[in-house]
């Protein structure tokens, strides 16, 4: 964390990241990665705004309950906890180094999963279904605006499913390496954590960069291995395929070359 990138993350926040994360913005992609701004039909924007609007006014009516009014010890406790994890991701963003573009509103997904926890004190002194029916115009514009988010993969109110969406490649992908007795694989930041989490981490797969390392265990497997894997994905892969497996042409004795689905498989053994 930094105060030198306070200007750049609070214009950030107030231009996109806040705005995807409540609803009044919503970015979908063309293909996988490649989101753009979503334009929304006049109707659908003045419901999005309308919704964060009463979202903001239960907020408010919440706290008010919370400091003057007679409201549980128990529910207290879940403002103040809502509260305080709220204002923590908010400074967290505004300080870390690691909000880089729109990509950066899911370091806001916290202060969104504590909502319920602000509303508490609401829902007591309205009861359920008031408070429901208060809530309703914005939980309609999250979850609508979640499901565009999807793009291709939904199709009006259905999912599409398809073996990329079922992540049928991405098993076949790590039956193949480990057909090869590969014992760690590499790839783009985007891609390498996916596989992690798809394969429940039946193979490591670590960053490209080791400054993008999030778990160093990845890393520390990758680098004792002596059969490793270069991992292309084209749909999530942002580095030049043939540069990279060049690289590691030079360093390593390539074994094999192979594609299954959108994914190039590069086998190396290492010396």
């Amino acid at each position: 964390m930094s105060p030198s990138v306070l200007g750049h993350n609070a214009r950030l926040l107030w231009h996109e990241c806040l705005p995807w994360a409540v609803g009044t913005k919503v970015y979908k992609p063309l293909h996988v990665m490649d989101y753009v701004p979503w334009h929304m039909p006049l109707g659908y924007s003045i419901a999005a705004r309308a919704g964060v609007a009463l979202l903001a006014l239960a907020l408010l009516a919440s706290l008010v309950f919370v400091v003057r009014g007679p409201t549980d010890r128990a529910l207290r406790h879940l403002f103040v906890i809502g509260a305080a994890t709220l204002v923590l991701v908010l400074v967290s963003f505004l300080f870390s180094l690691m909000v880089m573009d729109h990509f950066s509103m899911r370091y806001l997904a916290a202060g969104v999963l504590v909502l319920p926890l602000l509303l508490a004190p609401l829902v007591e002194r309205f009861g359920g279904w008031r408070a429901a029916l208060l809530l309703a115009p914005y939980l309609f514009i999250a979850g609508t605006g979640g499901w565009f988010s999807h793009g291709d993969w939904t199709r009006r109110a259905v999912p599409v499913r398809t073996a990329a969406g079922r992540a049928e490649y991405e098993r076949r992908v790590l039956q193949e390496l480990q057909n090869r007795k590969v014992e760690a694989v590499v790839a783009d930041y985007w891609a390498a954590y996916r596989l992690d989490f798809l394969w429940r981490e039946a193979l490591p797969v670590a960053p490209l960069h080791e400054s993008q390392d999030r778990h160093r265990a990845y890393r520390d497997s990758l680098d004792h291995a002596h059969r490793v894997a270069y991992v292309f994905d084209r749909d999530r892969s942002f580095e030049s395929e043939a540069q990279t497996a060049a690289d590691f042409d030079a360093k390593a004795t390539r074994k094999e070359r192979l594609e299954v689905g959108s994914f190039a498989l590069y086998v190396y053994d290492r010396p």
